[in-house]
């Protein structure tokens, strides 16, 4: 009797097993920019308490890119950088919740437009950390 039973164990089992791996390669996204989303939504839910995080001041010239978008990148300003997040000057407006890639000399810098606003005549972005070479 139990060896009548023994197929329909190992099909149900390999359909349970598709079934797991269809909708875990469904949560992991198939392009760059749902990778980058799902990364961004892990670093806000395991990120510490705001008042700890240190912060850099500078103004250096980058290279500031819309994920996706296939077009050149445009010439910006980096105003400040944080352990997750970086605040720039760009000549541009750029959409909320677009993912930029931020790039200068040998380091890059890709973050979610989280705000938007205009200081002294540009438009500043600031961007909530996804991704970076930098430690």
């Amino acid at each position: 009797m139990a060896i009548l039973l023994l197929p329909y164990m190992l099909l149900g089992n390999i359909v349970c097993l598709v079934f797991h791996w269809s909708r875990r390669l469904s949560r992991i996204g198939v392009d760059e920019e749902s990778a980058h989303a799902l990364a961004l939504e892990r670093r806000r839910r395991l990120s510490p308490d705001r008042s700890r995080k240190q912060r850099c001041d500078s103004e250096c010239p980058a290279l500031a890119s819309i994920l996706g978008n296939g077009e050149a990148g445009v010439e910006c300003h980096i105003l400040r950088v944080s352990r997750d997040g970086m605040r720039i000057a760009v000549p541009l407006p750029i959409p909320l919740g677009e993912q930029i890639n931020v790039a200068w000399e040998n380091e890059f810098f890709v973050g979610a437009v989280c705000y938007s606003g205009i200081e002294g005549g540009r438009h500043v972005l600031g961007l909530h950390l996804i991704s970076s070479n930098q430690q």
